[in-house]
């Protein structure tokens, strides 16, 4: 039988995570909408919400992404302003998925896309998921049980 090959450390994607007022943001979340896929916008706890984006086309590096993202902010409305800067969160969120190989990767973002990230009083969040489980390790053997005999 063939073991599945476990993959490798990747770059998932950036979602873009906006939470305040419900009220404030409204304004923000209309303008955002079709311009970014809504992965989620909605209510967060009372009076609150919460709208988490991603760009609409793959990019291969964080680094794009994040412009991709930018480009959209830095050209909002004069409302969409008001309304982003009234977010108590506003996190770039950078998704990589670990796998065994390589050893090591990197994913570099410049000075300037951290100075645009910063000019619009953003953060970054870095989440790194676990491995996906292998066929190979969904299938071990249990523990072979005392009998007492």
């Amino acid at each position: 039988m063939k073991t599945a090959r476990p993959e490798p450390t990747t770059f998932l994607n950036v979602d873009l995570d906006i939470i305040g007022r419900a009220r404030s943001l409204a304004p923000l979340f209309r303008e955002l909408e079709g311009r970014f896929i809504d992965l989620y916008v909605g209510p967060e706890k009372r009076g609150w919400a919460r709208g988490t984006y991603e760009t609409r086309s793959r990019a291969r590096t964080p680094e794009a992404t994040l412009r991709a993202l930018l480009k959209v902010l830095e050209a909002l409305s004069p409302v969409g302003r008001r309304a982003w800067r009234s977010a108590h969160v506003r996190s770039f969120d950078i998704g990589i998925e670990a796998g065994p190989e390589p050893y090591s990767v990197h994913y570099l973002i410049t000075p300037e896309t951290l100075a645009r990230v910063v000019a619009l009083r953003g953060d970054l969040t870095l989440t790194i998921y676990a491995p996906k489980p292998t066929a190979a390790r969904r299938r071990r053997p249990l523990p072979a049980r005392a009998t007492g005999k």
